[in-house]
Formats: structure tokens, sequence, C-alpha cells
């Protein structure tokens, strides 16, 4: 057929942008063995700090920027900072333990609370609740590989076992349009993943908690008082000592960059003293923050995958 030889009409209109859609990935793609194990990023912060042309030079003069090299803590540098975490964990403990402290008269007024603005049944429950969610996500993952790894019923294929595919199936299709959606595959797909987390929270409240919940009932209100009480405690103790572990890492970790002079000469700290790194303009912190917590991932992704692949 040939093509028509009168133009279209001409139009002012620009055609309607095609909303940006995350192309469909496989669960797979974040475990291969071969990924690179990263110790150190660059980091650079400040209105154009991207692209200044002395970013890893050492040699920039703009105020408004923030040029640094992090990395990671060798292993003597990482038993220092875990043993001023552990003493720092260790400190916070014992203030909970003096019972003349503000940090134990600031826990014990709020078991005051609870139990004053409710009857002891409700007190009780509160606490019994509180004991039984503490391991609530290692339950639901314990739960969720149990499901993945169980095997067929008769000649049907695992029930469970490609779940994550089929969660990230059901992102493609939520993003994409209506009209373009294959309503069948996504009413079935909703139904299965939906069936999923029900039965994952059945197996986690009734399997996993249920004799927990039970074996309390009976306890005295003091005791699940106490038992709450140290639970809190080290839930406090443990969030101090990742505080401290994370400033001294970031203090350690975090490095001027160099003129191509002094590239063999020692790398020196970005700050001065940890006082110094807490008094970092917040947006400078939020980047610290988030380069070493992807530092760290990086790390523990990588140890285990060598933990996996050793006989």
């Amino acid at each position: 057929m040939e093509a028509s030889e009168t133009a279209p009409p001409e139009t002012t209109e620009e055609p309607a942008e095609e909303p940006e859609r995350k192309p469909e990935q496989s669960p797979a793609e974040s475990r291969n063995p071969q990924e690179l194990f990263r110790f150190s990023e660059w980091v650079h912060v400040g209105p154009g700090a991207e692209a200044c042309d002395d970013a890893e030079t050492g040699e920039c003069t703009n105020t408004m920027h923030f040029h640094a090299w992090c990395r990671l803590p060798n292993q003597f540098q990482h038993q220092s900072i875990r043993d001023k975490a552990l003493a720092a964990k260790a400190r916070r403990i014992r203030q909970y333990r003096d019972a003349d402290s503000d940090a134990s008269a600031v826990i014990d007024g709020q078991f005051e609370e609870i139990e004053y603005s409710m009857d002891a049944d409700a007190a009780r429950n509160s606490y019994i609740e509180e004991i039984v969610f503490k391991d609530y996500m290692k339950d639901y993952f314990e739960v969720v590989q149990e499901m993945q790894s169980e095997e067929a019923e008769d000649d049907d294929p695992p029930k469970w076992a490609s779940i994550e595919e089929d969660r990230e199936r059901l992102r493609v299709l939520d993003d994409m349009d209506p009209e373009d959606r294959p309503d069948e595959e996504y009413s079935e797909l909703k139904s299965h993943v939906a069936a999923f987390n029900e039965e994952v929270e059945r197996r986690v409240k009734e399997d996993r908690q249920g004799a927990v919940r039970q074996s309390l009932q009976d306890r005295p209100l003091d005791e699940l008082r106490q038992m709450v009480r140290e639970q809190r405690i080290q839930k406090e103790a443990q969030a101090v000592y990742m505080q401290t572990y994370t400033v001294w890492e970031q203090y350690i970790g975090t490095m001027k960059t160099q003129v191509p002079k002094q590239v063999d000469a020692p790398q020196q700290r970005m700050f001065r003293s940890v006082d110094h790194l807490k008094s970092a303009a917040p947006e400078v912190i939020q980047v610290l923050d988030q380069v070493f917590t992807n530092l760290d991932g990086e790390f523990g992704k990588t140890m285990t995958v060598g933990a996996l692949g050793k006989g």
C-alpha cells in the first residue's frame, strides 16, 4: 500500500510523555557471587560538587562543597571501634541497673503509665504481646523460607517456591496502564500473593508465637513487667552500641581528598574529632550515613557469599 501524499495537520501540542516504569527484574539479579567487593566510595556534597573539576584532587576551594573518600575500617580499626561500642553499651545497661539513675526512673515511669491507664488484664496482654513480638521478624523470615522450600503435593509444582518472582511480576503489572494489563494474570497473581501473606501471618501467630503466648498467660504481672523491662533495656543498649559504632566508623573512615603530588602520603581524616563530625551539616551526615550503610551492606553480602561457597 502506498503512503498517503496528504500531510498530517500540524499541531502545537507535544505528545504526552510516557510515565517511566521500572523494568521487570528478578530477585536473582542481586545474588551474583561475582559482584564487586567494595571497600570505599567517594562522597561529594553541595551544589555542583559532583561535577567539580577538583572533586578528587584536594584542591577544591568552593566552601559549599564537601569532598571526601570513605572507606571501611580495617580489622584492627574494627576491633577498636567495636570495643568502644561495647563499652558504651555496658555503660547504658549499668545506668538502667542503678535504681537511682534518671534512665531507670524514665523506664519505670513508662510502666507506671501503662498500668495506670489500663486494668490488670489489659496491662498483662500488652506485656505479653510485646514479649512475643520481639522475635517476630526472625519467626517471619523462618516461616517464609520454610514455605518456599516445601515440596509439592502429588504432581503439582511447589505452591510457594516462586513467590519472589510472582511478587516482582505483580509489581510490574501494578505499574502498567489498566487498559494494557492482562486482567486474568493480574487477578490470579493478586490472589496468590495475598494468600501467601495470609498464610505467613497465620503460621507466625499460631505455629511460632502461639505456644510462647500461651506459656506467658499464667505469669504474674510483676514477672511480665520485669521481662519487658529487660527486653527494653537490651533494645536501648543495642541502639547505643550501633550509634557509637556508626559515629566512630564514620570518623575513622572519612578521609580528605589528596592532591596528585601527595598521592603516596598517608591519608588524613576529614574530621578533627568525633565532636567535629557530630557538628557537620545535616546533608553531610545524611550522605555519610547512606554511604557507610551501603559499604557495610556490600561487606556483609560478600562475606555471606564467601561463607556459602565454602564446603
